[in-house]
Parts: C-alpha cells; structure tokens; sequence
C-alpha cells in the first residue's frame, strides 16, 4: 500500500504520529489493521500508553460535562422550530437557482 497513512504503513510511525491518531484510536475510527498496531504499540510505549490514557480521561471528563448542562426545554424547542423553518425553505431556494 503506498498510502502512508494505510494500515500497513502503521508498524512504521514513530511515537509522535502514533499519539497525533489517539482521538481516531479512541473513537474506533481506524482500521482494524491499524488499531490492532496501535493496540500492540501501546503495550509496550509507555510514553504513547500515558499520552493515550491522558486523551481517554480528557474526552470521558468532556463527555461527563455535556451531560451535567443539558439545554433547557425552551431552547430545545426554539431550536426544532428553527430547523423545521429553516427545512422549509430548503427546498424553495434550490429551485430558484
């Protein structure tokens, strides 16, 4: 494969891109091939383990945040109101182009 961002090419990336692809890793948006590496890299960097475990903590604390505030009812239904005008008129200006 010559993507250098492809799954084969993962065995081969230094610490520092290993780490840039934490958030990807975390939310299960790579390869199977590529978080198998990433999974086996981890095991034994503990520099990329703790870097990785900082990401996790982070996002679980952001996740815990946007649960305490949920938007009140008012603005809930001021936004589907919103949305609904705004679908209206979707369709109205692409017959106008």
């Amino acid at each position: 494969m010559n993507n250098p961002m492809g799954s084969l090419a993962v065995a081969a990336w230094p610490c520092d891109a290993i780490v840039e692809r934490s958030y990807e890793f975390l939310d299960g948006e790579l390869s199977p091939d590529a978080e198998a590496v990433i999974r086996e890299h981890l095991t034994a960097c503990e520099r990329c383990r703790r870097a990785v475990q900082h990401d996790r903590a982070l996002l679980a604390c952001l996740e815990r945040c946007a649960r305490l505030e949920p938007a009140p009812p008012e603005l809930r239904e001021r936004v589907t109101d919103a949305l609904a005008l705004d679908a209206d008129r979707a369709p109205r200006r692409a017959r106008d182009d």
